[in-house]
């Protein structure tokens, strides 16, 4: 699994600075938070444009050169990095929804859909299962990939996906219902780099939704995924 990576070159930091100049760093015009890399991006007239780490103890200025490894871009502005931030391409960073620990609900050739990471067993599920049911009546696709949170076991987990890629509809219909009865299956080793991508890209706001065009949505945006996805439609 690889990390996100930003590749960042300074050139030209004087090696001392009033505390004036200090100061002046923590001032900014405009911020924008980088993921949880622990530098935020920042920009102010006196300084022009510059990273500083989280707890406002490190600066990096200079001439910057940030890529953006998620979407194979450089980000050079603050419009740029929020235009980016909550985009991903998962070819980029060797990412397959298909080989994850997972099932696809919808027409086998919708093109317009979302990858879903959430908890199917949690209480807080029913309104996307719900919205699950729906956008698989409109044609669209849902890849859901069940992913376990506090109160739920791994296996449990795996016997619902067992479940999904058996009987989806089926499963589906059990899972609105309120049962949470499903058989033991055997553990899905693909069920380990669902937990390794869910960490890399959900930066513990679950659950996580990654559109067909690459909209990633995070925490409560995610619950509203169904939005996103009618917005994406032609």
């Amino acid at each position: 699994m690889k990390r996100i990576v930003y590749s960042i070159f300074v050139l030209g930091l004087s090696v001392s600075a009033t505390a004036d100049d200090l100061r002046s760093y923590t001032q900014p015009q405009d911020s924008e938070k980088m993921s949880n890399m622990g530098l935020d991006m920042h920009i102010s007239p006196q300084n022009g444009l510059y990273l500083m780490s989280t707890d406002s103890r490190y600066v990096v200025k200079g001439e910057l050169h940030i890529i953006d490894r998620f979407n194979g871009q450089r980000v050079d502005s603050l419009p740029e990095l929020r235009r980016t931030k909550n985009t991903v391409d998962l070819s980029l960073i060797g990412i397959d929804p298909l080989k994850l620990a997972s099932a696809t609900l919808g027409a086998a050739s919708a093109t317009i859909g979302a990858t879903l990471f959430f908890n199917p067993l949690s209480q807080n599920s029913v309104p996307l299962l719900e919205k699950i049911n729906k956008l698989e009546a409109k044609g669209q696709f849902v890849h859901i990939v069940p992913f376990p949170t506090p109160g739920n076991s791994m296996e449990e987990i795996n016997n619902v996906i067992c479940g999904f890629q058996d009987k989806p509809d089926e499963t589906l219909k059990k899972l609105l219902s309120g049962s949470k009865d499903f058989r033991k299956c055997a553990m899905q080793e693909s069920l380990m780099r669902s937990l390794l991508t869910a960490s890399l890209l959900a930066q513990g706001q679950m659950p996580m939704a990654i559109t067909s065009s690459g909209r990633l949505l995070l925490g409560k945006s995610a619950t509203q995924f169904d939005e996103t996805v009618a917005s994406e439609s032609p």
